[in-house]
């Protein structure tokens, strides 16, 4: 057993010790109990003694087994002094035993200890952590009050040893607060600045720091810079591509200088150990006389024929479609023709019997005029007049022609 202990005010001390009596270690019914230097008793084994005691003082050993430890709880400066133990045997045997020369000297000094914030893991946003306050003066029976605030504001936030919650983004940084207040007033405080770890998100600015959204008009400058950074911990690593091929690199912010010949489309991507982010930004050129230059200068022999392959196509549709239209029309034409026939007094088509070409050929024969006065009917030939029209169909080839003849009147004004 040590002969010195130290208590800071409001903890407490634990007094390991083990005795003797007359060679023995095991004993039944006894009693152990201290007393300070005026021989006052200040703890007892049992609680069935009516003597005064300190009720701060505890005898946590157990005598028969030859256990005299002590325990103080909530020290006060009133506390200090010098204590040894005394042992008592059954009323049977009535032996008693004192060791003053044992005796245990107890200093109380001021409160300095501070409680301690644990943190079990790593904290990480969108993920359940919990935060552990260890009071000072590691031993139980301490009376005490527990309060966390947040932000070193008045507000209580959480009154236990431990606080379970989800940190967020927001979080990081913070300063959390273990205070702990003691039954006789006095109080300690610890605090601890949170390191909460979160995925990159990412922002494009120009030099000028504005933000740029999807796209940036190149136009009457020369060159334009933009600035990719990541907000994230721990550090992002920070790229900027440009048609698969990494153009930059940086942690966690990356610059690009762009100009009239390398615009395009290009693309910030962030990463960490905890995701990945990206944004892509197009730089272009628009209402420029160097933008059709620029243009036609870009165009290549592939870009040529393609041009020419779309024009003949489209030519060929137009020529399919007027075709169709001639097509769709040739009845109205034939229609119109047959109309015109038969308002001169001439047979149509549709007067013949269809042949197998769907062909008709017409002969007309001029008429032979006959000397007056050799027929009856001379006396009318001034008004008519006969003629022989002779049709004949398409025929095979090798097929005699069978002419047919037929008479028409026709008439001569």
């Amino acid at each position: 057993m040590n002969n010195s202990v130290t208590v800071q005010e409001g903890l407490c001390v634990t007094i390991p010790c083990t005795f003797t009596a007359g060679n023995r270690t095991k004993f039944i019914n006894s009693t152990g109990m201290w007393r300070d230097s005026s021989a006052k008793f200040v703890a007892y084994s049992n609680n069935t003694s009516t003597k005064e005691t300190k009720p701060n003082f505890h005898v946590v050993g157990n005598p028969d087994n030859g256990d005299c430890t002590l325990t103080i709880t909530d020290a006060r400066k009133e506390d200090a002094g010098s204590y040894h133990f005394r042992f008592e045997e059954s009323e049977t045997r009535k032996n008693k035993y004192n060791y003053l020369s044992s005796a245990v000297k107890v200093k109380v000094t001021d409160l300095k200890h501070k409680p301690q914030i644990i943190i079990n893991e790593k904290l990480i946003a969108g993920e359940e952590t919990t935060l552990t306050c260890n009071l000072p003066g590691d031993c139980t029976g301490t009376s005490s009050h527990v309060e966390w605030l947040k932000n070193n504001t008045k507000e209580t936030w959480k009154n236990s040893t431990f606080v379970t919650f989800v940190p967020s983004k927001s979080d990081h940084r913070t300063n959390v607060t273990c205070k702990v207040t003691f039954k006789n007033g006095k109080s300690v405080t610890s605090s601890r600045k949170l390191k909460v770890l979160y995925p990159p998100s990412v922002t494009i600015t120009t030099e000028e720091n504005k933000p740029v959204n999807r796209s940036v008009d190149l136009s009457g400058q020369k060159a334009v810079t933009l600035i990719c950074r990541a907000d994230s911990i721990p550090q992002a690593d920070v790229t900027w591509h440009n048609e698969n091929n990494i153009v930059n690199r940086s942690k966690s912010s990356a610059t690009l200088r762009i100009n009239m010949t390398n615009h395009g489309i290009y693309v910030c991507l962030a990463q960490n150990d905890l995701g990945v982010n990206l944004k892509h930004v197009e730089v272009f050129l628009q209402g420029t006389p160097s933008d059709s230059q620029s243009f036609f200068q870009e165009m290549t022999v592939r870009d040529i024929l393609i041009g020419v392959a779309c024009g003949i196509m489209i030519s060929l549709i137009i020529v399919f479609l007027l075709f169709k239209f001639y097509l769709r029309n040739q009845p109205k034409l034939t229609s119109d023709l047959n109309h015109n026939l038969n308002h001169q007094g001439l047979p149509s088509s549709q007067d013949f019997p269809p042949d197998d070409n769907h062909q008709i050929y017409a002969q007309v024969q001029k008429p032979k005029l006959q000397a007056p006065g050799s027929s009856n009917e001379s006396s009318d030939l001034n008004d008519v007049s006969y003629a022989t029209v002779t049709f004949s169909k398409a025929l095979a080839k090798g097929t005699p022609k069978q002419p047919e003849t037929e008479y028409s009147e026709i008439r001569f004004p």
